[in-house]
């Protein structure tokens, strides 16, 4: 499962770590090319902008993607698109990140 999620702050990097560290399985944080463990602080922290990023987890069940869904949206951390909008310069570099190019 891959799972869009806004970071931007200390205190969301100790929360999205405190969230992966409940997981049983690995947690992995992309961003662009770069891959850490999310249960990591460090390697959240070691990201060169972690403002965004994209937690992949192999969950086997709908009940626990539901369960860490419902985690992450407690804490304020789901990537909403309504934010990109309203930020043209983040949307741009978001996408640059990933690899994607506006031609």
């Amino acid at each position: 499962m891959k799972i869009k999620v806004t970071l931007g702050t200390m205190q969301n990097a100790s929360k999205l770590v405190s969230i992966a560290e409940s997981i049983s399985c690995d947690v992995d944080l992309c961003y662009g090319r770069y891959i850490v463990d999310a249960k990591s602080m460090l390697g959240v922290l070691s990201l060169p902008d972690f403002a965004y990023g994209e937690l992949q987890i192999p969950v086997e069940t709908e009940e626990e993607k539901r369960r860490i869904l419902e985690k992450l949206a407690e804490a304020g951390l789901l990537y909403e698109k309504k934010r990109r909008r309203n930020n043209v310069k983040e949307a741009v570099k978001w996408n640059s990140a990933c690899g994607n190019s506006y031609k």
